[in-house]
């Protein structure tokens, strides 16, 4: 009589189950932060190549204006004074009607500190969402066409993290399709998260760049670090001087 041969099947060991729980823990720890990463990534470059696309149109909108403009009639001799027949009801807006609010663009447009090699799309708004995409605009500031104290927020361990090198006088650009706004630092400061008077109203351009601080730390930072920068002039491109002409004296007819 032939014995049967049974294969027990062997259940792996507590131990065993753990080793593999744990390593299939540590695999999907590392894979979010890569897809995170690649994710925004590819969304900065997506971004940055439609502000460069959309500024060549402008400027290409702009060139084939000129070009066909027809040329400036010569002006009017100017109407003698008469008086005008509109009233100050009909010329001023009317009290208490609210201006028209512009509307915010869901891509702000790009902050670069080129010194630091730091250069971002910045979308609207500060939720997470938007910071692990981006560099957000707080609402509630000015925009950066607009005058006034903007406020940009980001990830110390991300978009941000080069603010750790940056000094007084470094030089920091933000790009619009409204055009380009340079600013110059002027202070650095580490702050509590409740002091929300760093994004109080200012007269002129002024930029406002909030993080989290310490740079190294585990968990959630309990300050904030503080960039201001207020906006310069661009420099003036000089005209290009006209040739001089040579006078030839004493040339011979012809």
């Amino acid at each position: 009589m032939s014995a049967r041969v049974r294969r027990i099947r062997r259940r792996p060991s507590a131990g065993k189950r753990l080793e593999w729980a744990l390593w299939i823990f540590g695999l999907v720890a590392l894979a979010i932060p890569i897809i995170s990463f690649a994710r925004a990534r590819a969304y900065q470059r997506q971004q940055d190549l439609r502000l460069q696309q959309g500024l060549r149109d402008q400027s290409n909108a702009k060139s084939s204006s000129r070009a066909a403009a027809p040329p400036a009639p010569p002006a009017a001799p100017a109407a003698p004074a008469a008086q005008s027949s509109i009233s100050p009801s009909a010329a001023a807006p009317a009290i208490g009607v609210p201006s028209p609010v512009e509307a915010v663009p869901d891509v702000i447009g790009r902050l670069e500190i080129p010194r630091l090699k730091l250069s971002t799309i910045v979308r609207e708004g500060v939720d997470d969402a938007t910071l692990k995409l981006a560099v957000g605009h707080i609402p509630d500031t000015p925009l950066p066409w607009q005058n006034g104290n903007v406020g940009l927020a980001g990830h110390r361990d991300t978009f941000f993290r080069s603010l750790e090198r940056i000094r007084k006088n470094d030089l920091i650009r933000m790009t619009t399709l409204k055009g380009i706004t340079t600013y110059r630092v002027e202070s650095l400061r580490i702050v509590e998260p409740e002091d929300v008077f760093v994004l109080d109203a200012s007269a002129g351009p002024v930029l406002t760049l909030v993080t989290c601080y310490p740079f190294v730390y585990v968990g959630s930072a309990p300050h904030r670090f503080i960039v201001r920068a207020r906006g310069i002039p661009e420099p003036a491109v000089p005209e290009s001087p006209l040739p001089a002409v040579k006078v030839v004296r004493g040339a011979p007819n012809t």
